[in-house]
């Protein structure tokens, strides 16, 4: 209510630069609310008056925000036109937690498509970014995509050792799984664990450990830039 109050009050007013960054806060409230239908219509004039403006760096909120809703709607070409414009624009304006987190979602839009080397690529910078930056949510995001690449490639024991720690560290550090639906997650680790062949080592790297964590990520890396290489083969 605030904010549409605000909203009128700024629509009266003409200032069309703080009617975008309301109609931006009022979206990303309607996102947290579950209202999807009414975030989209808020951050979609939103984002018309950021370009009418040249705000980039609003735009780029927007069009991040706009995306996530769209995900949830289940429109995932549209999640991924707004990711890869999101993604320029962040390189642009030297937003790097947005470059990071672009990356991931493209990522995650390859895995979709089952296009593992490129998924590989994405997820790789996002992980040196994420490493770098010692951003523990979005670093558990990009490694459970990690264990979507090696899952999708039938390496199930990687997949395993990367969920089995990223699920653990979640529960310890209460953090939000946004990128996959909670009970594909545990499907997938489910059906993960049980095509280990009997006597196979199965790795539980689970002790919640943020230093685990980044070690893991450090270790697959190099398992990644092999696959990365096969991009346009």
């Amino acid at each position: 209510e605030m904010y549409i109050s605000s909203l009128d009050y700024r629509r009266k007013a003409g200032n069309l630069e703080l009617v975008s960054v309301t109609l931006g806060n009022l979206g990303a409230a309607y996102m947290n609310l579950g209202d999807l239908e009414k975030a989209r219509i808020a951050l979609q004039e939103a984002m018309q008056l950021a370009r009418k403006q040249g705000d980039k760096i609003g735009l780029k909120s927007c069009l991040m925000n706009l995306a996530g809703v769209e995900r949830e709607l289940g429109d995932y070409e549209q999640f991924e036109c707004l990711n890869r414009e999101a993604y320029k624009l962040s390189v642009e304006v030297g937003d790097h937690s947005g470059v990071g987190g672009t990356l991931h979602n493209l990522s995650m839009c390859e895995i979709r498509k089952g296009n593992y080397p490129l998924a590989a690529k994405y997820a790789i910078e996002s992980l040196d970014i994420r490493l770098e930056a010692e951003y523990l949510l979005g670093l558990t995001d990009t490694m459970e995509a990690v264990g979507e690449i090696f899952f999708g490639t039938n390496d199930y024991e990687s997949s395993v050792m990367i969920w089995a720690c990223c699920d653990k560290l979640r529960t310890e550090h209460e953090l939000v799984r946004m990128s996959v639906d909670q009970a594909e997650f545990d499907a997938n680790l489910s059906f993960a664990r049980e095509r280990l062949a009997p006597g196979q080592f199965k790795a539980t790297w689970d002790s919640g450990s943020n230093m685990e964590l980044y070690a893991l990520a450090k270790m697959f890396r190099n398992r990644l830039m092999i696959l990365a290489k096969e991009v346009g083969k």
